[in-house]
Order: structure tokens, then C-alpha cells, then sequence
């Protein structure tokens, strides 16, 4: 891990902040950050969302597709990642800048839903026929690491909980 080197003066309003219970954006620091989320955008998807917090906005899709189901794991639906920052959301990701983050938001969430429960429930004809789920997640503005991943996790939540599929 990279070490940070704080100056004398950066310490001091840091630790002053923390004292006069202060942030920089104005909030106190037990205040939490408001969380707007509007579902059902994006019509050619199955579900969207579009979430913004503090300076992070992102913007997800789902897509939908009938496949065959991996041999070993013949009732379990499939469920894959694309991640992908927009230009505009910083100077720093013009060209390939944002691709180390684009990649870690993409592992987070291939390791949260490697053992999904929902996963079983996407399974059409065993052996034969499951819902493959395609989530997109475009970052339009960048905050912080960790409110953008917050504000990513909140939208695929909430997109896929605006998914709308049919049983064949």
C-alpha cells in the first residue's frame, strides 16, 4: 500500500475538522450523505437505475439473456460485471486513467455475488436453460473510493430490484 505524507498544516486541519466536528463539504461528521436514486430510465433495459451521492453519480443496466448453465453448476443462473468511467467524470480517467478503478468496482462485485442465493432462482430448464443477468455500470462522476463504490453498489441494488423478467 501506498504511504500518504501529510504536511504539518495538513495534519492540523485534519485533526481541526475532526475537533470542531467539521467536513469539508459542510456536514457534520456523524451526518450521513443524501442519496438520490431514480429506477426505470433506461427503457431498452430490463432494469436501470441512476444514483447520485455527494459527487459521485452512476448510472446502471440490466440486460437479460436466456443461456446454457455452466456444467458443474447445471441450476444456477449467471451474472456478470461490466464497469466503465466516463471520460468526463475526471480529468484523471481520460485515455485509460480509470481502468484500476474500473477493474476493482468490477472484482468487488464478481466476489460479492459468486455465492448469490437469487442465482438459484434464475434457472429456467435444469441443465439446459438459465437467465444470464448483464449489469452495466457506467460511472458519470467521481467523488471518493468509497462513497463511488456506495453509490455503485446502491445502483445495482436498486436496478436490479427494477428488473422485470418473464418466465418462459
Amino acid at each position: 500500500m501506498t504511504e500518504l505524507k501529510l504536511s504539518e498544516a495538513e495534519k492540523c486541519y485534519l485533526i481541526s475538522g475532526i475537533n470542531d466536528d467539521f467536513r469539508t463539504d459542510g456536514r457534520q461528521c456523524l451526518d450521513r450523505q443524501e442519496i438520490d436514486i431514480d429506477i426505470d430510465l433506461v427503457p431498452s433495459c430490463a432494469g436501470s437505475a441512476q444514483v447520485r451521492s455527494g459527487n459521485s453519480q452512476v448510472l446502471v443496466g440490466i440486460k437479460m439473456n436466456l443461456e446454457k448453465p455452466l456444467f458443474e453448476e447445471p441450476k444456477k443462473g449467471k451474472i456478470e460485471f461490466f464497469v466503465d468511467i466516463s471520460a468526463n467524470a475526471s480529468p484523471f480517467f481520460e485515455e485509460k486513467g480509470g481502468q484500476n478503478i474500473s477493474n476493482e468496482i468490477k472484482s468487488l462485485f464478481d466476489h460479492s455475488f459468486l455465492d448469490c442465493q437469487f442465482l438459484n432462482e434464475l434457472c429456467i430448464i435444469e441443465g439446459q436453460t438459465v437467465w444470464c443477468i448483464f449489469v452495466d455500470i457506467l460511472i458519470l462522476e467521481t467523488g471518493s473510493k468509497p462513497s463511488l463504490c456506495d453509490a455503485c453498489s446502491v445502483a445495482v441494488f436498486a436496478a436490479l430490484y427494477s428488473t422485470k423478467y418473464c418466465t418462459v
